[in-house]
């Protein structure tokens, strides 16, 4: 019981300093991007924080597996280094009693991975498709800068204000919007546009359709085709235009679907076997990765206890990298749903198995043959 509660406080120790260099690395890119976007145009300034916030916990579920097996290699190198586990095996402390140690812990941060990965990923993916897209008028009023020409909806709709006004009702003034007509004109390469100008606008939501419209008031529309004419001009005092709908990507569909709409593992739809068996990857890497770093810890005195970490991180890089691919093959209908991503997680299995007792299953053969003969 004393040795277990020294080599779970060696390994919480270094998981916990892994686990905050980790985060404040990753969630500061994540930072930069999302400020990026909002300096773009492309996303509202006061949503950063929100979304980072959101991204948090799942960030945190990604990240742990690697954590922890860092933390593995790093704390049972110290060990082997410093010939604390040469005292340990000589006192009858064996590499099995290390392994269940090592899964032990594993398991219960695969709990804790699981928890999140499978109940509130789901749950944090529906909030934040509901910032980027149904976070009301008043998220996309914020979008629109100043002085600057912003198009939307592929190209078709261009808005430019030059100025807005903050408060509990947004608004812009002096408002030029362009809108594509292709029915305008019936000469090929031609396109036709609806040129509209007002002195006020703002951004209202019809509740019963969950539509978003851009209402501009006391301003001038012109109908026609550039370059010719004929066209007209009428003045209006209400001018309502419907904004283009933001849907989010065909992934971020699946990923905001809850577990049990994605069940079974090999459900006939390949991109919802794909995603679930994401899921269910992220706690069964936590135990595949804990099973592999308790032999790949193991170093000899003068090796230092640094001199597996290089080859560890390469298969480990190798490991989310090819994992990352396996989705989108299931996905794509590459790789069959039953056989999934599964084939990744026996292979590192078998591999950490004969790492663990490769060498002594060796030895028992040479000691049946030999005796054998």
């Amino acid at each position: 019981m004393v040795i277990t509660r020294y080599l779970v406080k060696e390994v919480s120790i270094t998981l916990s300093a892994l686990v905050f260099i980790l985060m404040l690395i990753f969630m500061s890119n994540q930072f930069v991007q999302y400020l990026s976007r909002a300096a773009a145009g492309h996303l509202p300034g006061t949503l950063v924080i929100q979304l980072l916030l959101l991204e948090t916990p799942t960030m945190l579920a990604l990240l742990l597996p690697l954590a922890f097996y860092l933390a593995v290699l790093i704390a049972y190198g110290r060990l082997y280094a410093e010939q604390e586990m040469t005292v340990l095996n000589a006192c009858g402390y064996s590499r099995t009693q290390l392994l269940q140690v090592t899964m032990a812990m594993a398991l219960v941060l695969s709990l804790i991975v699981g928890a999140v990965v499978l109940w509130a990923s789901p749950l944090i993916s529906k909030q934040r498709d509901f910032l980027y897209t149904g976070g009301g008028a008043s998220n996309l009023i914020q979008l629109i800068a100043p002085g600057r020409f912003q198009t939307m909806a592929s190209g078709k709709q261009v808005l430019y204000v030059e100025q807005k006004s903050r408060g509990a009702r947004p608004q812009a003034e002096q408002i030029f919007l362009a809108l594509r007509n292709d029915q305008a004109t019936q000469q090929p390469g031609m396109m036709g546009w609806d040129l509209v100008t007002a002195s006020h606008s703002y951004l209202t939501r019809d509740e019963a359709t969950g539509e978003e419209f851009l209402v501009l008031e006391k301003g001038q529309q012109y109908i026609g085709v550039p370059g010719e004419k004929n066209f007209r001009v009428i003045e209006f005092a209400t001018y309502q235009a419907r904004l283009p709908e933001s849907k989010p990507y065909i992934r971020r569909v699946y990923q905001a679907m809850s577990t049990r709409q994605l069940w079974p593992p090999n459900n006939s739809d390949p991109a919802k076997a794909a995603e679930l068996q994401w899921r269910l990857s992220a706690p069964l890497m936590m135990l595949v990765l804990g099973f592999i770093a308790t032999p790949l810890s193991r170093v000899k005195p003068r090796q230092g206890k640094y001199a597996k970490l290089l080859p560890a991180i390469i298969l480990y890089i190798l490991y989310a990298n090819v994992l990352f691919m396996g989705r989108d093959w299931v996905a794509k209908g590459v790789i069959p749903t039953w056989l999934g991503l599964w084939w990744l997680h026996g292979l590192l299995i078998v591999l950490g198995a004969y790492w663990l007792w490769g060498e002594s299953i060796t030895h028992w053969m040479r000691a049946r043959w030999y005796g054998w003969h």
